[in-house]
């Protein structure tokens, strides 16, 4: 009699917006060669994008441990053991929540087989990646430690960073500075793109005048110019303006911004600064054109009468 097929489903995740739909891509066509091979069925998948394994305030990963109580499937696939976590407490709690329903977590890339030899060699592969995660954060903080020994490192800079959907408008293009994070949240590399919109049932941006679009992925964060600065910060602007409008005034004298992004970048690349982004996930409102001046008006008199802006805002 012929052995019925489990069920599986597939967990992928990245970590930064520095990778992209590819890596999920790739992941993914790792797990289903990975699943015919055993003889597993996949029946969904779940997925999670730019966020770190240190954490499990992950959407899909929250939403596939809550459907495992429903025991439609027996296997969670991952490319491999870090796409599930990179907290070994974080990874024994939820692989004996799994356990609990009848669900077994297996690596597509690393064969660890099964019995207790598998238990220890998942368990290196674990404090390898949680092990790897510590020291990318040390050498980190070795280079900004140099850098203060120079005089030259300007401290940590924090902006708040919004979910690009909730900053968007339905009544043309917006400017955002696109943010790179690693797991730790901390800023690799901010790309401004001066003209986003809302394209092909997603959101993408342009730098031609809409010849070429190119899809940013659901639930990048974006910075809005709301940034945490040490007074340092206005020399470089100043320093820095000159060389900015020599690069920039013949090229679009009418139109040419000094982006406060353009400089943090700067600064990164010259490992000057440090940059913690604070996410939130509060929709953004702004009047960009006329049109959202109506929205805005009645999103604020929400605000208030939901309690959390005062029904006065300014005393006259």
């Amino acid at each position: 009699m012929m052995q019925q097929a489990l069920n599986a489903v597939i967990y992928a995740r990245y970590s930064s917006h520095n990778q992209t739909e590819q890596s999920i891509e790739g992941q993914l066509r790792d797990c289903y060669a990975f699943a015919e091979r055993e003889g597993l069925q996949v029946i969904g998948e779940y997925i999670d994008r730019a966020i770190t394994g240190r954490t499990d305030e992950r959407p899909d990963f929250q939403r596939m441990i809550a459907d495992a109580r429903k025991q439609e499937f027996q296997r969670v696939i991952v490319w491999k053991f870090d796409r599930f976590s990179r907290d070994r407490y974080d990874s024994a709690i939820y692989k004996h929540k799994l356990k609990q329903c009848g669900v077994r977590v297996l690596s597509a890339m690393e064969n660890v087989g099964e019995g207790d030899v598998s238990i220890i060699l998942e368990a290196l592969l674990e404090a390898s990646a949680e092990q790897y995660s510590l020291d990318l954060s040390k050498k980190v903080l070795r280079g900004q430690r140099e850098s203060r020994l120079k005089g030259t490192f300007l401290g940590g800079l924090t902006p708040i960073g919004y979910k690009l959907e909730n900053t968007l408008t339905e009544n043309g293009h917006v400017a955002r500075g696109v943010c790179v994070t690693d797991e730790e949240g901390h800023l690799l590399k901010i790309n401004e793109r001066t003209h986003i919109e809302k394209h092909d049932g997603g959101t993408a941006y342009t730098e031609d005048d809409g010849k070429t679009w190119t899809m940013l992925p659901e639930g990048s964060t974006v910075s809005m110019n709301m940034w945490g600065f040490s007074a340092s910060i206005l020399k470089e602007l100043k320093d820095r303006f000159p060389k900015f409008l020599d690069e920039n005034l013949k090229v679009n004298p009418l139109k040419c911004e000094y982006f406060l992004p353009f400089v943090v970048d700067e600064l990164l690349g010259e490992k000057r600064a440090t940059v913690k982004v604070l996410k939130s996930m509060d929709k953004w409102y702004g009047v960009t054109y006329k049109e959202d001046k109506p929205v805005v008006v009645a999103a604020i008199q929400n605000l208030k009468d939901g309690g959390l802006y005062p029904q006065k805002l300014w005393e006259e």
